[in-house]
């Protein structure tokens, strides 16, 4: 169950980590994934206004033909109109499309929040230690300095009794100039809001993770708010962030791990036509699922 539970959220952190028109490239490798061993996902992200799109082509780190992400790799796109409150999803090899509102998102998010807090083992809020390591250096053309942050905590599972120490450690190396920066974090703030339904003061990286306490249950949000707290004077933006989570106990210990490193930052204009479903494409339907 821990493994379930912090690979449930380790996702969310990848998906969270991931905010003039900009374009910007971004690369995520993880690896230890539950029976799967890893994954890399190789990113393109416009970003226009109220709308964004996610070009992202992943493949599985056995390359095993025929799993989906094997061989060649899979491409996805996902497109967000804020104005609309929908996010569409297009496979471009089955030029086959979904969506789904974000009225209906939030709903899935507030189901998963129960779920998971039902479910969850009992976790205090973390010991939380943030280092500013005063290393430096240039990452792709970006000017970063290094901080590093440590949460440790002692879990029990409720069902069998279980005890565990969960480990997480968080290598970020920040630049403070950065191309585009403001509209990409105006974005990601209205995004979080259209996701969580609560107003979203801003987008630095000390509130990115004080937002938390919107998107993840129980005692991990209240873990994200007190880490925001200790990050107040922590500034700039992520261009390469390495997450680790280790858990150890009675099973064998556990390690899932993944870094995302921005390639590329660009301001230039986006057409419109990018972010529009192209033609010869048809929409998925899914019984049972209204919003989709």
């Amino acid at each position: 169950m821990f493994k379930k539970i912090l690979f449930s959220l380790f996702l969310i952190f990848i998906a969270v980590s991931l905010s003039a028109d900009v374009v910007f490239d971004q690369v995520t490798k993880i690896s230890g994934i539950p029976g799967m061993g890893g994954m890399e996902m190789y990113s393109t992200t416009y970003i226009k206004g109220d709308k964004q799109r996610t070009d992202i082509t992943t493949k599985m780190a056995t390359g095993i033909p025929g799993m989906p992400g094997g061989g060649e790799g899979m491409m996805t796109i996902m497109i967000i109109d804020l104005k609309k409150d929908v996010m569409r999803t297009l496979m471009p090899d089955s030029k086959t499309y979904s969506e789904m509102s974000l009225k209906k998102m939030r709903e899935m998010m507030k189901e998963f929040g129960k779920e998971a807090g039902e479910e969850s083992p009992e976790i205090p809020v973390p010991e939380i230690d943030v280092k500013k390591t005063k290393k430096s250096k240039v990452i792709n053309g970006f000017k970063c300095n290094q901080v590093v942050i440590e949460m440790k905590s002692k879990m029990t599972d409720p069902e069998t009794g279980e005890k565990a120490t969960a480990t997480f450690t968080l290598d970020l190396w920040l630049t403070e100039k950065m191309a585009g920066r403001k509209e990409v974090e105006s974005f990601s703030a209205k995004l979080t809001e259209a996701m969580t339904g609560k107003k979203v003061e801003g987008m630095d990286f000390s509130q990115l993770f004080s937002n938390l306490k919107n998107i993840l249950p129980g005692q991990y949000g209240k873990a994200g708010e007190e880490m925001g707290k200790k990050m107040e004077d922590v500034k700039g933006y992520p261009i390469l962030t390495t997450f680790k989570i280790e858990i150890g106990g009675k099973e064998e210990p556990f390690t899932l791990s993944s870094s995302t490193e921005i390639k590329s930052v660009k301001v230039k204009s986006v057409p419109d036509s990018k972010f529009k479903i192209p033609e010869g494409y048809t929409k998925m339907t899914m019984p049972g699922m209204p919003g989709m």
